[in-house]
C-alpha cells in the first residue's frame, strides 16, 4: 500500500496537474443542515446515565442527546410537562363535574331523598368513568410517545 501511496506522490511531484483540476467538477449536492461532529466532555458518571437513558429507548447516545436539544430549540414540551399538563386538564374536567349531596336530616320526603341518592350515584359513577377515561388517555399518550422515541 505504501508503494501506491509513494507512487501517487511522485507523480503528483513531476506532473503539471492543473488541466485535470480544470476538467473536475464541484460537489453542489450537499445538504442544508449537515451534521457536524462536536467534542462533549462528561463525567464518567453522567455518560453512565446518559448511556442507561438511551438504551432504555433503544437509541445511540448521542441520538437521545440530539433529540433533547431539539426539543429545546423547538420548545416542545418534554414527557413531564405533557403528562402534567393533561393531569390539570382532568382535575379542571373532574371539577366541571358538579358534587352531589343529599340531606341527612330526613326532611325531604322519601321519594325525593331516594332521587337525590341515585342521582348522586349516577354523577359520583360518572366521574369515575371520566377520571378513568382521562387516565387510560394519559396512558395512551405515554406509550405513544415512548413508541414515537423508540422508532428514532
Amino acid at each position: 500500500m505504501t508503494d501506491k501511496i509513494q507512487q501517487i506522490r511522485d507523480y503528483a511531484d513531476s506532473h503539471d496537474l492543473s488541466e485535470e483540476i480544470e476538467q473536475g467538477h464541484w460537489e453542489t449536492d450537499v445538504a442544508d443542515d449537515p451534521m457536524i461532529t462536536t467534542s462533549l466532555r462528561l463525567p464518567k458518571s453522567l455518560l453512565d446515565w446518559v448511556r442507561a437513558q438511551a438504551a432504555e429507548q433503544h437509541v445511540k447516545p448521542t441520538a437521545w442527546i440530539r433529540e433533547l436539544i431539539e426539543q429545546q430549540r423547538s420548545g416542545l414540551p418534554d414527557l413531564e410537562q405533557r403528562v402534567s399538563a393533561l393531569e390539570a386538564t382532568l382535575a379542571s374536567a373532574l371539577a366541571a363535574v358538579p358534587e352531589q349531596k343529599t340531606s341527612g336530616r330526613g326532611t325531604s320526603p322519601p321519594k325525593v331523598a331516594a332521587a337525590a341518592k341515585a342521582k348522586a350515584a349516577k354523577t359520583r359513577a360518572t366521574r369515575v368513568r371520566v377520571e378513568k377515561g382521562a387516565r387510560e388517555n394519559i396512558r395512551r399518550v405515554v406509550a405513544a410517545h415512548i413508541q414515537h422515541t423508540k422508532k428514532k
